[in-house]
């Protein structure tokens, strides 16, 4: 049974499948370069399959146990994807981007739920659950903003 299957199956209260949730999405198509690039040259022997979600008006912390726990059964790697500030100057995001980082750094869950600034919520909640259920140890790899990558530092999206 696909995974996708089986969390429908096992948990229809919190995992359905409707086409329409997709069609504005664009995560998927964001993150799908990253991963070839990872299982080109970094592991290439990594065969992997894609199973994207796309969160509703569902309890995140909950998604996240039922994720942790199907985790420790099967072998599986998170990817949330998530925008930041939007639209600020180039130094207030910056402040405002360091502020929100940090709270996912330290797991912080009530500081992500009522000060972060970023969109998709519930998938940002679900990760950082698992990642208190799991010991994880969050970094920051690299922060950029699109000032920093088209050159318009008036109005910036942070990643």
């Amino acid at each position: 049974m696909t995974l996708g299957k089986k969390l429908i199956n096992e948990y229809p209260d919190y995992f359905s499948f409707i086409p329409a949730a997709f069609e504005q999405e664009h995560s998927y198509e964001v993150q799908l370069p990253f991963l070839q690039y990872i299982s080109k040259f970094k592991f290439s022997n990594l065969k992997f399959k894609i199973l994207p979600l796309v969160f509703g008006n569902v309890n995140p912390i909950e998604i996240g146990n039922i994720l942790f726990e199907l985790s420790k059964k099967e072998e599986i790697f998170f990817i949330v994807s998530s925008d930041l500030s939007h639209f600020m100057t180039y130094d207030s995001a910056v402040k405002i981007d360091e502020e929100t980082i940090n709270d996912f750094v330290d797991k912080d869950i009530d500081k992500i739920v009522h000060e972060a600034e970023a969109c998709g919520i519930h998938p940002r909640l679900a990760l950082t659950q698992i990642a208190i259920q799991a010991k994880w140890k969050p970094e920051l790899l690299k922060y950029l903003n699109s000032g920093d990558t088209a050159g318009d530092k008036s109005r910036v999206v942070g990643y």
